[in-house]
């Protein structure tokens, strides 16, 4: 153990200077704690408030321990202090002190809760949203008239934060908004914000360049947002209207898809082989038969039975499948049907 020994210490951060910049201990007149007392160096120290006391630094100082000695650090941050103005402290209190082994420097932190800079916007946001009734496909881009950094707050301060005296002016898109957590008692860490607000909407766009009469997959898709001025009008909205049609001509990649862009694509060809079903009872009869047009799903069109060479009457359910009803079979084909 070392008692009140100088030691050659080193600066380990360039945060000791700010750290160290403001010695409080002479503006205090405390009663000098007894020389013969020897007392224990904390290596460690964490500090919840805005200055380290002597009871900080060494255990057991008695009714001196509240006296400040050092400004904290920021919250969040960490600094140091090195042996050498520990013995200089000790000997003004009239006091001696036992260190680790090696030690030379303290290490003081003060930890923090840090509200980001992100949930600050979502909270604005959420409120311009509110204020304006804008449709869940409408965004807002935010700009503000300083940098939005994270806010430090100390550890008791738990509550939600809040924004009080929220103002939007319509006509040049302007808001103000102070920020404060619910559980402040003063108002050191309410913050006021000042911004603008653009709105954007959000519209599918090609992913890809697409020929004419590829069927869209939604890989081919993907959504992006502009401000209103800038989308076209006859623009389609919901991905849900583009995926599994048929482009109707080329389109670029990073083009909006219109409504004339796009068709319903034919799932069946005209004189193409096909499957006719015929379901009843619980049964499914399958066989061939070839198309006599082009259709759409749902579209009703004539068929050939390739079975017994007659022309029947079906409903397209999916690509190459057509449905048929009772009386397009006929009476020997039920017979001889193979159920698959």
């Amino acid at each position: 153990m070392i008692r009140n020994r100088k030691t050659d210490t080193t600066t380990t951060a360039a945060a000791t200077l700010l750290f160290m910049s403001l010695l409080l201990a002479s503006c205090f007149t405390s009663p000098p704690l007894k020389a013969a007392e020897i007392y224990t160096l904390n290596a460690k120290v964490t500090v919840d408030k805005g200055t380290v006391t002597l009871g900080d630094l060494f255990k057991n100082v008695g009714h001196n321990r509240s006296t400040p000695i050092f400004k904290s650090p920021a919250l969040g941050k960490e600094g140091t202090i090195r042996l050498e103005k520990l013995i200089d402290i000790a000997t003004r209190f009239g006091f001696t002190f036992d260190t680790p082994l090696n030690l030379k420097a303290v290490t003081v932190s003060r930890p923090a809760r840090t509200v980001s800079a992100g949930s600050i916007e979502q909270l604005i946001k959420a409120e311009l949203k509110k204020q304006m009734k804008l449709s869940p496909r409408t965004s807002l881009q935010l700009s503000f008239s300083e940098p939005l950094n994270d806010i430090k707050l100390p550890l008791s301060y738990q509550g939600k934060f809040e924004l009080t005296n929220f103002q939007y002016d319509r006509a040049s898109r302007r808001f103000t908004a102070m920020i404060a957590p619910q559980d402040a008692i003063n108002a050191a860490y309410n913050k006021t914000l000042i911004g603008r607000a653009s709105r954007r909407e959000t519209r599918p766009i090609m992913k890809r360049n697409v020929k004419r009469g590829e069927q869209i997959t939604s890989a081919d898709i993907q959504l992006k947002s502009f401000p209103p001025s800038r989308i076209a009008k006859t623009a389609i909205a919901e991905n849900s209207e583009i995926v599994g049609m048929t482009a109707a001509r080329s389109m670029k990649a990073g083009s909006f898809i219109k409504r004339g862009d796009l068709i319903t694509p034919k799932l069946v060809k005209k004189n193409q082989l096909v499957t006719l079903l015929f379901e009843k009872e619980g049964l499914t009869l399958k066989t061939r038969g070839k198309a006599m047009a082009d259709g759409e799903l749902g579209e009703t069109v004539s068929v050939l039975n390739i079975q017994s060479k007659r022309v029947v009457v079906g409903i397209i359910k999916s690509a190459g499948v057509i449905a048929i009803n009772d009386t397009g079979l006929s009476d020997r084909y039920r017979k001889t049907a193979q159920l698959n």
